[in-house]
């Protein structure tokens, strides 16, 4: 696979490597520059190469402009990614940089839908991250079969008490504007 230097460090973990190439000391270093597939940098950073979140070099490109909301091309964003694999501090940091929690791919998912589908989050994970957010969630959005987030939680693959707590907590109230992002704190950074 053709792929940046800057990524590569990313594939590796190398908080080094990432911090000297994005301090100038490498001239030609797009931080937004995509693989063949259109993962930037950042979506990498959140474990799309299977690599695990290193949430220094998350920051790292977020404090170097990595555009959050840059999607691949099936829709996903960073916050999808994200949330596909449950990383609350990630979610934090990117909604600190106005990232999209909100965000329709081309089949029309949130992250939330992303969410409730991951089969590797385990149920403690999914329902803190719901209850933090889910003033911010918008859970009236449909994906391209006309399901909103709590078709999802009532499907087969949800256990019955989750989906009676995700659709008590993910009423259908209209979405809060008023959130302070200051008031997130990330710990992990």
């Amino acid at each position: 696979m053709n792929t940046t230097p800057l990524i590569q460090a990313i594939a590796t973990g190398n908080t080094t490597i990432v911090s000297a190439l994005l301090s100038g000391n490498s001239e030609n270093i797009d931080i937004n520059k995509t693989e063949q597939d259109q993962a930037s940098p950042l979506y990498c950073s959140l474990g799309y190469l299977g690599q695990p979140v290193n949430m220094a070099i998350v920051k790292l490109l977020l404090d170097n402009g990595a555009r959050v909301n840059q999607p691949l091309y099936d829709g996903n964003t960073p916050m999808h990614m994200a949330h596909y694999n449950g990383n609350i501090e990630a979610i934090k940091l990117l909604l600190q940089h106005e990232g999209n929690i909100n965000a329709q791919n081309a089949e029309g998912k949130t992250p939330l839908h992303y969410l409730l589908e991951g089969k590797d989050i385990n149920l403690e994970t999914k329902l803190e991250i719901i209850q933090t957010f889910n003033q911010l969630y918008d859970v009236t959005l449909r994906d391209q079969d006309g399901k909103i987030v709590t078709d999802y939680a009532s499907s087969e693959n949800c256990p019955e008490s989750l989906s009676l707590l995700i659709n008590e907590l993910l009423d259908t109230s209209p979405v809060s504007t008023s959130v302070n992002m200051d008031d997130i704190n990330v710990a992990a950074c």
